[in-house]
């Protein structure tokens, strides 16, 4: 992969736009060959064209300190078939996330490395795309969008409750699977909190089939939550961290203070579970790396404790940690739904985490092995 100074970039920029004469109007959502932000998770980006080839899209976040999660997302529409240059500018951020394409087909496959070239600060990055006529999405991530749950609702079946609203009044969405034995406890699963984190949600959805397919086999008892989608307005604006209202919903767990976070609480109510109830809270992420984190031995019931250990345990056995490596954590801020969970329900509270560049394929495996794993070990 070529690394190149901000210098070479500005240069190569107005190089070509010396070279090629722009053909019409300035603006980069213009013309044969143009950009296009309308897509759902496609944010605004500032745009400035240098040529009629050459864009400089700045990627810039929705609030200053933010988690450095550098979304991006666009479609390139062009009339004919061409090469164009984008530059991606980070106004808060490093160069993360390595780009994916989809072209008319839908299907989202990595821009090959070659076509991708990073500055040396990392601040900015140059794609390099051949293009057909026609659309190509371009995204940091497959741009996994609110209309994929509702698909998801009708591949799982079950019995789907909408048990809350977003702050801007999207409906925050729950399948509810009653304990099968009157003695049984519960499993929570709860998904992105945090919008880009895109394998995150496939590791959600491995992890919860597996769960619904041994309940179907009587495998297990325990009633199943599954709130795969928990900031629908962050996912729908293509944001970096926050919801709608400018906070980091997986800081607020502790002061309950935003729509999202009180609806799980609230659903968690309507349901009559209490402290004691909740067997597993599974948190569903992306990082830069595979990783579990857990809670300390000591911050959990006797009972919990016992679970997670015969729970590591398997994994172990299986291979896994070759694959995901579990961390436990005693954060100093009891504000993440795994603190939350930890502190004032005594479950089995983790934070699931998939990383950025595993792929698809084995982000679902291992999320299938673990969740199998869990099964076999509980009574």
């Amino acid at each position: 992969m070529t690394r190149f100074a901000l210098f070479a970039v500005v240069g190569a920029a107005l190089l070509s736009a010396c070279a090629t004469p722009l053909e019409g109007p300035l603006s980069c959502f213009e013309g044969a060959i143009r950009l296009d932000q309308s897509e759902p998770g496609q944010p605004a980006s500032p745009c400035v064209r240098a040529s009629t080839t050459e864009f400089v899209l700045t990627i810039t976040p929705e609030a200053e300190p933010i988690n450095p999660s550098p979304w991006y997302a666009f479609t390139v529409v062009s009339d004919r078939s061409a090469e164009i240059g984008i530059t991606l500018s980070y106004a808060a951020a490093r160069h993360r996330y390595a780009p994916w394409i989809a072209v008319q087909d839908g299907a989202w496959r990595r821009l090959d490395p070659q076509q991708v070239s990073i500055s040396d600060t990392g601040g900015e990055a140059r794609l390099s795309l051949d293009l057909a006529a026609g659309p190509t999405q371009v995204a940091a991530q497959p741009v996994y969008p609110e209309s994929a749950y509702a698909a998801l609702e009708t591949r799982w079946g079950g019995d789907w409750h909408t048990f809350g609203t977003s702050h801007q009044g999207r409906a925050l969405r729950a399948r509810i699977d009653p304990p099968a034995e009157p003695e049984a406890g519960w499993i929570l699963i709860l998904g992105r909190q945090h919008p880009p984190e895109v394998p995150g949600a496939w590791a959600l959805e491995a992890f919860a089939e597996t769960l619904i397919e041994a309940r179907a086999r009587g495998e297990i008892a325990s009633g199943l939550i599954i709130a795969p989608l928990l900031n629908p307005d962050g996912v729908a604006a293509g944001r970096w961290r926050l919801n709608a209202a400018q906070t980091d919903l997986n800081r607020d767990w502790a002061e309950r203070r935003q729509p999202e976070v009180q609806a799980v609480h609230g659903l968690l109510d309507s349901l009559d579970i209490r402290p004691g109830d909740l067997e597993l809270m599974a948190d569903f992420h992306a990082t830069i790396r595979d990783v579990i984190y857990l809670p300390q031995a000591e911050e959990l019931p006797p009972g919990a404790d016992t679970r997670l250990e015969a729970w590591l345990s398997a994994m172990e056995a299986d291979g896994l940690y070759a694959l995901i490596k579990p961390q436990r954590t005693n954060p100093g801020r009891r504000v993440s739904a795994k603190a939350a969970f930890t502190d004032g329900w005594g479950a089995v509270a983790v934070t699931w985490e998939a990383a950025d560049d595993t792929p698809e394929a084995q982000v679902r495996a291992i999320a299938r092995r673990g969740a199998r794993q869990w099964v076999l070990t509980q009574d």
